[in-house]
């Protein structure tokens, strides 16, 4: 079965993400819009499920994670923000992690395309506990099956919760979100500036996404 999605987890209060979502669709030429919390519509890479975890607020959405969004939702709450985005049919694999605005770790990987900023993989793989996590005999995830193991390292034992395992015991399974959040951009705009998307797949980086968004706005 194909799976597929992004959750960005914002350490922030609710008011604070919900004025940042409208700043930035503001800033790309847009609006935001709520939607009921029993909406069952169409589910897309920029429609959110709006959940509350401890002190996190999560969005969880259809894959195709726009840097931009991450850098300004941690940039204007001036917080952690810890993204995660999923195509298990492609082999599509992202994540990272920002503080401030700042990229901390960013790891993207799609087939043989590869891009990795911050990661030192032997330091990010003794982040491993032994206990809780199964090494499959004779993998070696600090060196040649690195970036098969990178995205459950970081989704264990460095983002602040499981971000995989919060997506199935929320959107996977049904429970309702606070609310639903829709970002109206200008027809195509996300697109273009989308990991997960036909601009990955032209080997464009976070970086380079991330400057033609800046430019754009």
């Amino acid at each position: 079965m194909s799976e597929h999605y992004q959750i960005i987890a914002v350490k922030a209060e609710m008011p604070q993400v919900r004025a940042a979502l409208d700043g930035f669709a503001q800033s790309m030429g847009g609006h935001t819009h709520a939607l009921p919390a029993a909406y069952d519509g169409m589910w897309d890479a920029m429609t959110f499920a709006v959940y509350i975890h401890e002190d996190w607020v999560a969005l969880e959405a259809d894959l195709g994670l726009m840097p931009a969004l991450a850098v300004y939702l941690s940039y204007d709450t001036r917080s952690q923000v810890a993204c995660r985005d999923h195509y298990s049919t492609v082999g599509y694999e992202h994540f990272s992690l920002l503080q401030a605005g700042e990229p901390i770790y960013v790891f993207t990987s799609w087939s043989d395309y590869l891009d990795i900023h911050g990661i030192n993989p032997a330091e990010f793989a003794a982040r491993i506990q032994p206990g809780d996590f199964e090494v499959l005999a004779g993998d070696d995830p600090a060196g040649q099956d690195f970036n098969y193991y990178a995205p459950y390292i970081f989704v264990r034992f460095v983002a602040p919760f499981d971000l995989d395992d919060f997506f199935w015991e929320t959107g996977g399974s049904g429970q309702p979100p606070v609310e639903y959040v829709r970002l109206e951009l200008p027809c195509g705009e996300c697109s273009r500036y989308r990991l997960g998307g036909q601009a990955s797949a032209a080997g464009l980086t976070w970086d380079t996404l991330l400057q033609q968004a800046w430019r754009r706005t």
